[in-house]
Parts: C-alpha cells; sequence; structure tokens
C-alpha cells in the first residue's frame, strides 16, 4: 500500500467517524514512517492516534490534515517512492 492509499484509508475512516480504524491505520503509519526515517509523519500520526484515544474528532480532523500536508511533502521528496 502507498503513502497516498494510507492516508485515503485514514481520511475514509475518519468521515466513517471510526476512530478505532484511525487510530489503528494512524499506529501502523507512525511506525512505518519512524523505521523509514520520517519523523515529521510518525509524530503526527501518533497526534492522530492519541486524538483517537481520547475521543477528541476536531482534533482527529486537525491532525489528519497536517498528516496529509507532511505526507504530500514527503511524496514530494520522492516521486515514486511513495
Amino acid at each position: 500500500m502507498t503513502l497516498s492509499e494510507r492516508v485515503d484509508s485514514l481520511q475514509d475512516a475518519e468521515a466513517n467517524s471510526d476512530l478505532d480504524q484511525v487510530e489503528s491505520l494512524a499506529r501502523d503509519l507512525g511506525d512505518r514512517a519512524l523505521r523509514l526515517g520520517y519523523p515529521s509523519l510518525a509524530e503526527v500520526a501518533g497526534q492522530a492516534a492519541q486524538a483517537c484515544v481520547e475521543g477528541k474528532s476536531e482534533t482527529v480532523r486537525g491532525a489528519l490534515e497536517e498528516l496529509t500536508e507532511v505526507a504530500r511533502r514527503v511524496r514530494q521528496g520522492h516521486r515514486g517512492a511513495a
């Protein structure tokens, strides 16, 4: 699954108000991002996951907006790799 597909899955889960799924996907993305050397992506994914645990849907939405932007920058820097 590409980075774009992972972000799409997160956005879909958030749109469906499935915070459990958002948390799971965000934690997975954060773990992968950290292993691959993208700490800023890992950090914002962790923020989204924590907001899910706390039940803060507005914070989740904001974190996913930031995650989408960080992911866009990662993809721009690594054409064809993300």
